[in-house]
Protein backbone atom coordinates (compact mmCIF):
# COMPACT_ATOMS: atom_id res chain seq x y z
CA UNK A 1 0.00 0.00 0.00
CA UNK A 2 3.10 2.43 0.75
CA UNK A 3 4.06 1.86 -2.87
CA UNK A 4 0.93 3.27 -4.24
CA UNK A 5 1.58 7.13 -4.37
CA UNK A 6 4.66 6.59 -5.96
CA UNK A 7 3.09 4.96 -8.72
CA UNK A 8 1.70 7.67 -10.81
CA UNK A 9 4.66 10.22 -10.52
CA UNK A 10 6.84 6.93 -11.40
CA UNK A 11 4.92 6.13 -14.66
CA UNK A 12 4.87 9.88 -15.96
CA UNK A 13 8.65 9.94 -15.36
CA UNK A 14 8.52 6.87 -17.44
CA UNK A 15 6.19 8.00 -20.17
CA UNK A 16 8.04 11.43 -20.22
CA UNK A 17 11.61 9.65 -20.75
CA UNK A 18 10.21 7.46 -23.64
CA UNK A 19 8.64 10.34 -25.34
CA UNK A 20 11.85 12.22 -24.91
CA UNK A 21 14.13 9.05 -26.33
CA UNK A 22 11.20 9.05 -29.87
CA UNK A 23 11.77 12.57 -30.57
CA UNK A 24 16.23 12.42 -29.96
CA UNK A 25 15.79 9.39 -32.09
CA UNK A 26 13.79 10.89 -35.15
CA UNK A 27 15.91 14.06 -34.42
CA UNK A 28 18.97 11.90 -35.05
CA UNK A 29 17.55 9.77 -38.30
CA UNK A 30 16.51 13.12 -39.97
CA UNK A 31 20.18 14.75 -39.13
CA UNK A 32 21.81 11.67 -40.28
CA UNK A 33 19.61 11.60 -43.68
CA UNK A 34 19.90 15.15 -44.93
CA UNK A 35 23.90 14.69 -44.22
CA UNK A 36 23.35 11.66 -46.46
CA UNK A 37 21.95 13.67 -48.84
CA UNK A 38 24.32 17.09 -48.38
CA UNK A 39 26.75 14.41 -48.95
CA UNK A 40 25.26 12.81 -52.04
CA UNK A 41 25.35 16.14 -53.86
CA UNK A 42 28.66 17.20 -53.17
CA UNK A 43 29.88 13.44 -54.72
CA UNK A 44 27.68 13.98 -57.73
CA UNK A 45 28.65 16.73 -57.98
CA UNK A 46 32.35 15.29 -58.27
CA UNK A 47 31.75 12.46 -59.97
CA UNK A 48 30.04 14.59 -62.93
CA UNK A 49 33.13 16.97 -62.75
CA UNK A 50 35.70 13.96 -62.93
CA UNK A 51 33.59 12.42 -66.08
CA UNK A 52 33.61 15.72 -67.71
CA UNK A 53 37.33 15.50 -67.74
CA UNK A 54 37.67 12.23 -68.66
CA UNK A 55 35.70 13.07 -72.20
CA UNK A 56 37.77 16.48 -72.97
CA UNK A 57 40.66 14.11 -72.01
CA UNK A 58 39.46 11.51 -74.57
CA UNK A 59 39.50 14.01 -77.62
CA UNK A 60 43.18 14.87 -77.57
CA UNK A 61 44.71 12.79 -80.22
CA UNK A 62 47.87 13.33 -82.39
CA UNK A 63 46.09 14.27 -85.46
CA UNK A 64 44.91 17.23 -84.38
CA UNK A 65 46.64 20.22 -85.46
CA UNK A 66 49.08 21.94 -82.84
CA UNK A 67 46.75 24.77 -82.28
CA UNK A 68 44.01 22.45 -81.94
CA UNK A 69 46.00 20.62 -79.16
CA UNK A 70 46.82 22.98 -77.45
CA UNK A 71 42.90 24.77 -77.11
CA UNK A 72 41.85 20.91 -75.99
CA UNK A 73 44.65 20.56 -73.38
CA UNK A 74 43.79 24.26 -72.31
CA UNK A 75 40.05 22.85 -71.85
CA UNK A 76 41.86 19.27 -70.06
CA UNK A 77 44.07 21.51 -67.74
CA UNK A 78 40.75 23.75 -66.44
CA UNK A 79 38.63 20.64 -66.10
CA UNK A 80 41.67 19.20 -63.53
CA UNK A 81 41.26 22.91 -61.56
CA UNK A 82 37.36 22.24 -61.84
CA UNK A 83 37.60 18.38 -60.12
CA UNK A 84 39.86 19.87 -57.70
CA UNK A 85 37.77 22.67 -56.68
CA UNK A 86 34.61 20.06 -56.33
CA UNK A 87 37.22 17.89 -54.55
CA UNK A 88 37.77 20.87 -52.15
CA UNK A 89 33.85 21.16 -51.72
CA UNK A 90 32.98 17.66 -51.28
CA UNK A 91 36.33 17.12 -48.84
CA UNK A 92 35.04 20.81 -46.63
CA UNK A 93 31.17 20.25 -47.02
CA UNK A 94 31.31 16.81 -45.99
CA UNK A 95 31.67 13.89 -43.60
CA UNK A 96 34.40 12.26 -45.64
CA UNK A 97 36.91 15.24 -45.62
CA UNK A 98 39.40 12.80 -43.25
CA UNK A 99 38.97 10.52 -45.92
CA UNK A 100 40.01 12.37 -49.05
CA UNK A 101 43.33 13.93 -48.40
CA UNK A 102 45.42 11.51 -50.22
CA UNK A 103 43.02 12.05 -53.19
CA UNK A 104 43.75 15.69 -53.26
CA UNK A 105 47.11 15.14 -52.97
CA UNK A 106 46.95 13.07 -55.78
CA UNK A 107 44.80 15.52 -57.75
CA UNK A 108 46.98 18.44 -57.02
CA UNK A 109 50.19 16.34 -58.25
CA UNK A 110 48.44 15.78 -61.50
CA UNK A 111 47.10 19.37 -62.12
CA UNK A 112 51.04 20.45 -60.90
CA UNK A 113 52.32 18.00 -63.70
CA UNK A 114 49.59 19.13 -66.74
CA UNK A 115 50.37 22.47 -66.19
CA UNK A 116 53.67 22.62 -67.60
CA UNK A 117 53.01 20.44 -70.71
CA UNK A 118 50.15 22.74 -71.61
CA UNK A 119 52.12 25.44 -71.36
CA UNK A 120 54.63 23.78 -73.50
CA UNK A 121 52.03 22.70 -76.36
CA UNK A 122 50.87 26.13 -76.37
CA UNK A 123 54.74 28.06 -76.62
CA UNK A 124 56.58 25.38 -78.66
CA UNK A 125 53.59 23.35 -79.85
CA UNK A 126 54.11 19.18 -81.45
CA UNK A 127 56.08 18.10 -78.82
CA UNK A 128 53.40 15.87 -76.56
CA UNK A 129 54.79 12.74 -75.87
CA UNK A 130 51.66 10.93 -76.57
CA UNK A 131 52.73 7.51 -75.62
CA UNK A 132 52.71 8.94 -71.95
CA UNK A 133 49.39 10.73 -72.89
CA UNK A 134 47.51 8.03 -73.26
CA UNK A 135 48.91 6.40 -70.04
CA UNK A 136 47.84 9.31 -67.95
CA UNK A 137 44.40 9.29 -70.42
CA UNK A 138 44.11 5.52 -69.66
CA UNK A 139 44.46 5.73 -65.90
CA UNK A 140 42.08 8.63 -65.38
CA UNK A 141 39.78 6.46 -67.16
CA UNK A 142 40.13 4.07 -65.21
CA UNK A 143 39.59 6.66 -61.91
CA UNK A 144 36.69 7.92 -63.72
CA UNK A 145 35.13 4.33 -64.81
CA UNK A 146 35.42 2.72 -61.30
CA UNK A 147 34.35 5.62 -58.83
CA UNK A 148 30.52 4.32 -57.18
CA UNK A 149 27.99 6.37 -59.46
CA UNK A 150 26.05 7.52 -56.02
CA UNK A 151 27.12 7.91 -52.45
CA UNK A 152 26.44 5.51 -49.77
CA UNK A 153 27.69 5.26 -46.12
CA UNK A 154 28.35 2.20 -46.45
CA UNK A 155 31.96 -0.16 -46.50
CA UNK A 156 30.79 -1.62 -49.87
CA UNK A 157 31.06 2.21 -51.07
CA UNK A 158 34.35 2.85 -49.48
CA UNK A 159 36.25 0.03 -50.50
CA UNK A 160 34.93 1.04 -53.94
CA UNK A 161 35.95 4.69 -54.08
CA UNK A 162 39.71 3.34 -52.64
CA UNK A 163 39.96 1.10 -55.31
CA UNK A 164 39.03 3.58 -58.04
CA UNK A 165 41.99 6.04 -56.42
CA UNK A 166 44.47 3.66 -56.41
CA UNK A 167 43.93 3.95 -60.85
CA UNK A 168 44.75 7.94 -59.92
CA UNK A 169 47.54 6.49 -57.55
CA UNK A 170 49.42 4.91 -60.67
CA UNK A 171 48.50 7.84 -62.69
CA UNK A 172 50.31 9.93 -60.64
CA UNK A 173 53.43 7.23 -59.66
CA UNK A 174 53.36 7.89 -64.27
CA UNK A 175 54.27 11.33 -63.49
Amino acid sequence: MMNKPYTKPILFVVVVFIIFSGILLINWTLTKEAKNKENLNYYTSFVSSVQSLDKTMSQINQDKKDNELAALMFDNYTSILFVNERLELLKNNSSMSADLNSLQNDLSLFKNYYEPLVRNQITNGGNLDTQIYEQMREHFHLFSTTLPAKYEDSKEFAQQFYKAVEHLKALVHLI
